[in-house]
């Protein structure tokens, strides 16, 4: 296949091409100073480079500052946590004494009303005796250091049982003990 060139179109093989000038350096007058030269592109580039070096180590600090309060914190909180738990053990402790001492409590309660059963047979027995129309006493007889208690007796028996048993020895007192006891039935001294 031939090739046709138009007479029109212009052969471009011998031309060549020239890049634009550049253009011409401006003018200074008399005592001005030079412009500054244009920065290069990669000089932009370092100084932003730069920049963020300093974020980071900005944010590197404020991060270690950050740490560094949870650690402190974190740390606080344990000691916390231990003094909860001795607070705890103390709690503990004393709800057991308070226990002990609770059912002592009650203990004492219950002796306190046993006592008061006791009491309160005694009177209605001295209501009975008074009843009877005799009078009648609760005797205690010191000999020496021997203290004798005894039960409800007729007080006429006091002045004979005070009598023979106050000068009495102690194994005597024993013997006396166990005579008067079945003499008189109700007597029934005992010591202390």
């Amino acid at each position: 296949m031939a090739l046709h060139i138009n007479a029109d179109v212009v052969n471009i093989e011998h031309q060549v091409v020239q890049p634009p000038a550049p253009p011409l350096p401006a003018v200074q007058a008399p005592g001005e100073l030079p412009h500054a030269a244009p920065q290069p592109a990669h000089a932009d580039g370092a100084q932003e480079r730069d920049q963020l070096r300093e974020r980071v180590a900005e944010l590197e600090e404020e991060l270690a500052a950050a740490h560094q309060q949870v650690n402190e914190q974190a740390a606080n909180i344990a000691g916390l946590q231990h003094r909860i738990v001795a607070l705890q053990r103390e709690v503990a402790e004393r709800n057991r004494r308070i226990g002990n001492l609770q059912r002592r409590v009650n203990a004492q309660d219950h002796e306190i009303m046993d006592l008061r059963r006791r009491v309160n047979a005694r009177d209605h027995e001295i209501m009975d005796l008074r009843q009877d129309g005799k009078t009648y006493a609760y005797t205690t007889l010191h000999v020496g250091h021997t203290r004798f208690s005894g039960h409800w007796v007729q007080k006429s028996h006091l002045a004979y049982l005070t009598r023979e048993m106050g000068s009495a020895t102690q194994p005597e007192m024993v013997a006396m003990t166990s005579h008067t006891t079945s003499a008189y039935g109700k007597m029934g001294f005992h010591m202390k």
